[in-house]
């Protein structure tokens, strides 16, 4: 079980709203890195991807993709233009 996980946070990391085009301040590409992928997985694990059999998936993806983005904003990223 811990091995899906793992790879749903993987999958959803290279699928993440990243596309936003932040504005990476000081600390370079190696921080952003670890700030993405820790508010990715704040927000997994806040609104989890349902099960395959389960629906209303599309639901929850919203509110994920929102405290992703405030979770950035909090640590000093500004979506870019």
């Amino acid at each position: 079980m811990r091995y899906i996980l793992v790879f749903l946070i993987i999958i959803l990391v290279a699928c993440s709203p990243a596309g936003y085009g932040w504005k990476i301040p000081l600390g370079g590409e190696a921080r952003f890195k670890l700030d993405n992928y820790e508010c990715d997985r704040i927000a997994i694990e806040a609104y989890p991807p349902p099960r395959p059999a389960s629906q209303g998936s599309a639901d929850l993806e919203p509110m994920r993709d929102a405290l992703y983005k405030r979770c950035m904003e909090e640590k000093g990223y500004q979506v870019g233009e």
